[in-house]
């Protein structure tokens, strides 16, 4: 029997007022799934939370960064390094928070990232700033 690729996907938050990512990732880690991988999701929800009752893949909650969801946390980033080896791949979703960071200097070659039209022009209304960061020109 072949041994099933086992998948992390990072996303900051499962709760669904979030949109498109959100709806983005649970679909295609349920086809992910009808295709024989293993999916596991880790966000910065509280541990309480349960925004999705689907049983086909686990969700791993490790609680809001220092500034939210999308800033540096603690718990998921120790959590990342002492379970990285369990996972075969890692799928990144969000260009602009720490997660990128981690995994670019622990992780390198295993890991994508999905930026979910963050680069789209609509978004350029959104700030100056906001935009510099997301095109990585500051």
């Amino acid at each position: 029997m072949k041994k099933k690729i086992k998948v992390l996907r990072l996303i900051p938050t499962l709760d669904p007022k979030w949109g498109g990512p959100v709806h983005a990732l649970i679909n295609s880690s349920i086809d992910l799934i009808r295709q024989g991988f293993k999916v596991d999701i880790l966000t910065c929800d509280p541990k309480n939370s349960n925004f999705h009752k689907i049983n086909k893949f686990k969700i791993i909650n490790k609680g809001p960064g220092l500034f939210g969801n999308f800033l540096f946390s603690p718990r998921l980033f120790f959590w990342l390094l002492k379970n990285k080896e369990k996972y075969d791949y890692f799928l990144v979703h969000a260009i602009w928070d720490f997660k990128n960071i981690v995994m670019r200097i622990f992780f390198k070659k295993k890991y994508s990232v999905f930026i979910h039209g963050t680069l789209h022009p609509s978004e350029k209304k959104r700030g100056f700033l906001r935009t510099l960061k997301k095109t990585n020109q500051l």
